[in-house]
């Protein structure tokens, strides 16, 4: 039986060039509810005007994108939408930052097995990577703005393709709204 041998250098490139493409296009969405709030009693939802916040000023059309999808997956979790009279009203907004990740790829000439090798001479290629990761909140709300019922943090990174922020964007508020219907739904 022969076992055939990878270069050290290319399983290691692989590992970093995997490692790097989860981090970037990674997205995480996290729920913090009020628990003493009863959502059995809440049918209806309103959406508030996002016209005045960030993500509106700098993306309009993404601002639309993002008041849809956020509209259809609380009509998918069975809530119906008003435009008077809710038992919430939703906000959201949303911000970005730069991000940097380094990655090192080591090179290098030695003798031994496995990672203990001796002697030899080796180098390393060190590469910075810039990404653009956007946040967006989503808050519930009684109609009075007495009270915070949920809240939603979606994490995604932002493209230059409009499609494919779009698309992480939607990966994200579905991952969020899974994890919301678990708290407000019986």
């Amino acid at each position: 039986m022969s076992i055939k041998k990878t270069p050290l250098k290319l399983t290691l490139a692989a590992i970093f060039m995997l490692a790097f493409t989860a981090t970037a296009n990674a997205s995480e969405a996290y729920i913090d509810y009020d628990h003493s709030a009863d959502f059995s009693t809440i049918k209806t939802f309103q959406m508030a005007d996002s016209s005045k916040g960030a993500l509106a000023k700098q993306d309009q059309l993404l601002d639309q994108q993002v008041h849809q999808m956020i509209a259809q997956h609380l009509t998918e979790l069975g809530l119906q939408e008003v435009t008077e009279n809710p038992d919430q009203v939703i906000s959201y907004d949303a911000s970005t930052k730069e991000n940097h990740q380094l990655n090192t790829i080591p090179m290098g000439v030695g003798f031994g097995l496995g990672w203990r090798r001796f002697g030899g001479m080796g180098m390393a290629t060190t590469t910075e990577t810039t990404f653009t990761e956007g946040t967006l909140v989503i808050d519930s709300y009684t109609p009075d703005g007495k009270q915070m019922l949920w809240r939603g943090i979606s994490e995604s990174a932002v493209s230059e393709n409009p499609q494919k922020t779009e698309k992480n964007i939607g990966k994200s508020l579905d991952d969020l709204f899974e994890k919301l219907a678990k708290v407000i739904t019986p």
